[in-house]
C-alpha cells in the first residue's frame, strides 16, 4: 500500500491515525512537529502527508509550503481542529490536496488518501 507520514504535536492523535491506516497495511511514521515533518519528508519519501494545521514550533502551514516547493508528487492533506473555512482556503491555495477537520472521520479520510494514491498510480 502507500507510506503515510502522520505529522501532529499531539501524540495520542498520530498513534490513533498509526493503528488505524497499519490495520488497513499501510507503511506509517510518525512526526512530532513541523520539521522533523519536513526532514522525514525529504528522507522517508512517504507518498501522502496527514500535517496538522496548528502545530507550536514552525506551524502546519508553514511547512505545507515549504514541502511544495521541495516536493511536487506529494499528497499532502490537513488536519485542523479550527472549523474556519478561511484557514481550510489558505491551506488549499499553499498547495493542499484536500483538508479534515477533527474529530477525524476515518471512513472519509481514508477515502480521500485511497483516491489520492489511485491518481498518483494511476
Amino acid at each position: 500500500m502507500s507510506r503515510i507520514l502522520v505529522a501532529d504535536d499531539e501524540i495520542k492523535s498520530c498513534e490513533l491515525l498509526e493503528d488505524f491506516f497499519k490495520m488497513k497495511g499501510h507503511d506509517v511514521i510518525m512526526a512530532y512537529s513541523g520539521m522533523q515533518a519536513f526532514e522525514m519528508v525529504m528522507s522517508k519519501k512517504p507518498d501522502i502527508v496527514l500535517l496538522e494545521i496548528g502545530m507550536l514550533g514552525k506551524d502546519g502551514m508553514e511547512i505545507l509550503k515549504r514541502m511544495r516547493k521541495s516536493v511536487k508528487n506529494i499528497g499532502i492533506i490537513m488536519l485542523t481542529a479550527l472549523k474556519d473555512k478561511e484557514v481550510a482556503k489558505e491551506a488549499l491555495k499553499a498547495g493542499a490536496d484536500d483538508y479534515i477537520t477533527k474529530p477525524i472521520n476515518y471512513a472519509l479520510l481514508e477515502a480521500k488518501i485511497l483516491s489520492r494514491f489511485m491518481k498518483k498510480r494511476g
